[in-house]
C-alpha cells in the first residue's frame, strides 16, 4: 500500500490517512452474549480483563473509567411470554398445514397491540432461459439459491 510506504495515495492525494488505532470494535450485548457471560466463568473473566485496561472506553477521563463489572446489568429477563409461545405454536401449525410450493401470507391477530405477519416463501422463482435451437426464450421454474433466500428473508419483514 502507498500509505505503508509513507507516500500518499495516487488515487486521491487529499484523502486523510487511515489510522487503525482510531477504529473501535462494536460491542455485542445480545441475550446470547449475556448468557455466555453469566454461564461461562472463563468468558466472563476474559471479557472483564480485556475491558479493564481499555483507556479509550468512554474517553480517557479516569472518572469515566468505572469498573466494567458495575456496567453489567444484574439480570436480563429471557423468559418467554405465554403470548409468544402460543404464537409460535400457531406458526408451527400453519407451516405444517400449508401446501408445499405456494407463497402464503397469514395475518394472525393475537392479544398483542400489533398484528403479526408471517410470510412463507415457496423457494421457487421463474427464470428466463434462452433456447439457441429455437432462438426463443422460455420461463422455467427453478429453485432459488441460498443467497436469494437470504436476500428475500431480509425484505420479508
Amino acid at each position: 500500500m502507498a500509505l505503508v510506504s509513507g507516500g500518499r495515495s495516487s488515487l486521491n492525494p487529499n484523502a486523510p490517512l487511515f489510522v487503525p488505532a482510531a477504529v473501535r470494535q462494536v460491542e455485542d450485548f445480545s441475550p446470547e452474549w449475556w448468557q455466555l457471560v453469566t454461564t461461562s466463568t472463563w468468558f466472563h473473566d476474559y471479557w472483564v480483563s480485556q475491558r479493564q485496561g481499555d483507556n479509550d472506553f468512554y474517553g480517557n477521563n479516569e472518572d469515566d473509567l468505572a469498573d466494567i463489572v458495575d456496567l453489567l446489568p444484574d439480570s436480563i429477563d429471557l423468559a418467554a411470554d405465554e403470548e409468544l409461545i402460543s404464537m409460535e405454536a400457531q406458526y408451527e401449525q400453519f407451516i405444517q398445514s400449508s401446501e408445499a410450493g405456494n407463497m402464503l401470507l397469514l395475518l394472525l391477530k393475537s392479544g398483542l397491540k400489533s398484528q403479526v405477519w408471517y410470510v412463507v416463501d415457496s423457494g421457487y422463482v421463474k427464470q428466463r432461459h434462452y433456447i439457441p435451437s429455437t432462438g426463443m426464450y422460455s420461463l422455467d421454474v427453478v429453485q432459488i439459491s441460498r443467497v436469494q433466500a437470504d436476500q428475500r428473508a431480509g425484505r420479508a419483514g
